[in-house]
């Protein structure tokens, strides 16, 4: 089955046309949706919608990536979806009805809280530990600095290549440490051209 949710509705906001994705999204069977208007299926969450239609058949512009909370029919669960509405066409270029096309992102959206959340978490215990604390990317870019490091540098280093902050023998050690198993204890510590470490 395909993961999106389809459907056209005519100019009266009556259903022409779901595919199951859709019917699944919306918590009723497919057949159920023909011939009804969104208000006579979705009462209480029927106007957002006729209004996202209305916009479309207005300026005859697609709406897209929009991210929209649904509760299925039968449900009491709210869920995230992204949504994006094309105007339909007849052949003599009138718009008849607007495609839905509607993706579930509520596990999505949950996991991506789950990261933020735990990304907080990581640097507010990076910002406790007493020593100073960088973090790059793959280029060696800093993205990441604790409040010891701002202030044993004394500047804000994030966005800045690693190997203009630190110098060149201080990176032989972070390259030997990088190298190290991860068990060792003994690495060098990074010393700063003044002597700092």
């Amino acid at each position: 089955m395909t993961p999106t949710g389809l459907a056209y509705l005519d100019r009266e906001f009556t259903f022409v046309r779901v595919n199951q994705r859709l019917a699944d999204i919306n918590g009723l069977p497919a057949d159920d949706h023909i011939g009804r208007t969104l208000r006579e299926l979705f009462p209480d969450q029927a106007e957002p919608f006729e209004e996202l239609n209305r916009k479309v058949w207005e300026t005859g512009e697609p709406i897209e990536g929009l991210s929209v909370a649904f509760t299925p029919a039968g449900s009491d669960q709210m869920r995230q979806y992204l949504a994006n509405y094309f105007p339909l066409r007849s052949a003599t270029g009138d718009i008849t009805g607007t495609v839905a096309a509607v993706f579930d992102v509520t596990e999505r959206e949950r996991l991506q809280r789950r990261v933020e959340e735990s990304r907080a978490r990581y640097q507010l215990l990076l910002e406790l530990l007493g020593g100073a604390v960088l973090e790059t990317d793959d280029a060696g870019i800093i993205v990441f600095a604790n409040a010891a490091a701002d202030e044993l540098l004394g500047e804000s280093v994030v966005q800045r290549p690693l190997a203009e902050v630190v110098p060149e023998p201080s990176m032989s050690a972070i390259d030997a440490m990088l190298d190290a198993p991860a068990a060792r204890s003994d690495a060098a510590l990074v010393e700063l051209e003044d002597g700092r470490r």
